[in-house]
């Protein structure tokens, strides 16, 4: 399941008071976590609340703004500041999860996009230490929405196995860790492939960071751009490559994604 968002409404108001940045407790009990960016408002501190909930927070000085144990499914945020009252809409929230968003606030409207975070991941359970494992080095979270399959019917967790082929499909919270939808069984496979769609968050030639996942290049990378050098921080990429024994990958092919492919993602 995609994240989705969707704008509810805009109305001008006026400000109300603000609390802290960054609020609510670990979200360990299940709950979801949005790390959001108010994208042109950094100057002007804004409220955000999760309605029908008690949670809410103040974004700091660069826009940014963190929601601990966000219910899961969907719910409607509201930001609150001098002259703007803007509400809007986020489905697809599953417990474990980190998203991330960005938000911003025109006169005639607000525009809030996902920062996508979704990975395929194929390779062998190293270890199980319920409700978690670890395939191929990196450490696989799973709930009560995560489906268990193998090839003739449904499988649950308990009849995972250490050394087994699995294909995870989820997202990758900030600290690298995947939040499974989907763990398939499999009986043969290219074991270690990996393929990620999200946000780069940072460049140190000649690796990128999705998530705190290290994405490695080489000679044998191939681009969509001109070069590794035309890649940005910011930039959401595909990635397609194998995973190694230090938890990084080794990309076969990055491709940056064009504007009109994520607006496209955004209405599906």
């Amino acid at each position: 399941m995609k994240l989705a968002l969707q704008v509810v409404s805009l109305a001008f108001a006026v400000a109300l008071g603000l609390g802290i940045a960054g609020c609510g407790s670990s979200s360990s009990d299940g709950s979801a976590t949005i790390l959001g960016t108010v994208t042109n408002a950094q100057a002007e501190l804004l409220r955000v609340s999760v309605e029908g909930t008690n949670l809410s927070c103040t974004t700091d000085f660069s826009g940014q703004f963190t929601l601990k144990r966000v219910p899961s499914g969907t719910v409607v945020l509201r930001f609150v500041g001098r002259g703007v009252d803007v509400r809007g809409r986020i489905s697809g929230l599953n417990a474990g999860m980190t998203s991330r968003i960005t938000v911003q606030i025109t006169p005639s409207g607000a525009v809030i996009i996902r920062a996508p975070n979704d990975i395929q991941l194929t390779g062998t359970i190293e270890s199980i230490t319920a409700p978690n494992l670890k395939v191929s080095g990196l450490t696989v979270i799973t709930n009560a929405d995560t489906k268990f399959k193998r090839r003739g019917g449904r499988v649950n967790f308990a009849d995972l196995s250490i050394g087994q082929l699995v294909r995870v499909e989820g997202s990758l919270n900030p600290d690298g860790q995947v939040v499974a939808r989907k763990i398939r069984v499999l009986v043969t496979a290219d074991q270690s492939s990996v393929r990620i769609r999200g946000v780069i968050d940072s460049i140190a030639p000649p690796t990128v960071k999705i998530s705190g996942l290290a994405i490695a290049t080489d000679a044998n990378t191939r681009f969509n751009v001109s070069s590794f050098a035309n890649l940005m921080v910011g930039d959401v990429v595909h990635v397609e490559g194998m995973l190694l024994a230090d938890g990084t990958v080794l990309a076969r092919s990055i491709e940056k994604v064009g504007r009109e492919e994520e607006e496209e993602d955004e209405d599906d």
